[in-house]
């Protein structure tokens, strides 16, 4: 049995724009990262350093926090979102310190050249049903993921938690249990493969 690469007018390796970009490679992955963000009760952002990665085609992905809170519902203080801020940054954010300390755990994957065509990350708030514009994608090679959400003091979690939704080519949703109640900022990564 033998291979044989395809050739066409593009560079893919199906003739289409982008490639594999180690033909032969055991792994389409070029470095994986794992790391934590402590925020301390007086904090309401704080950062971690990584090892420099291409940002075009590098993926952050939230592991989630843990904080000291035994109270009620706080997600004003115990929510975060991440961004990757630039190729040796992971940012923490949350709405408020509130004397809580917070760590955000994240993992940032960077894939070899030609799997990723891009990456769209960003931050948006608001109450009810919350939408953000991205560039056009073709939605039948891109993925969403959360990099968490941001509340308001004392707000509840059917007004808190969100999902969100590839709804268009140029649309991201996140829908809440229901439209009232605190705002909310959302962190998101929609991510466009070959």
């Amino acid at each position: 049995m033998s291979f044989h690469r395809r050739l066409g007018a593009g560079t893919g390796p199906l003739g289409g724009s982008g490639m594999v970009g180690q033909w032969g490679a055991s792994s389409m992955v070029a470095n994986v990262q794992f790391g934590t963000i402590a925020m301390n009760g007086v904090s309401a952002s704080a950062t971690a350093t990584i090892a420099a990665v291409d940002t075009s085609r590098a993926v952050l992905i939230d592991l989630r926090q843990s904080n000291n809170w035994n109270g009620g519902t706080q997600p004003a203080y115990t929510s975060t979102t991440l961004a990757l801020t630039n190729s040796t940054t992971v940012t923490a954010s949350r709405n408020a310190a509130g004397g809580l300390s917070v760590t955000a755990a994240f993992c940032v994957v960077e894939f070899l050249p030609g799997i990723v065509r891009s990456v769209q990350s960003g931050r948006v708030s608001g109450s009810g049903t919350v939408a953000a514009t991205i560039s056009a994608v073709n939605t039948s090679k891109s993925v969403v993921l959360s990099l968490g959400l941001e509340g308001d003091s004392g707000g509840r979690d059917d007004a808190f938690y969100a999902y969100a939704a590839l709804t268009n080519s140029t649309t991201v949703t996140f829908t809440r249990g229901v439209s009232a109640g605190s705002g909310m900022y959302v962190g998101y990564n929609v991510v466009e493969f070959f």
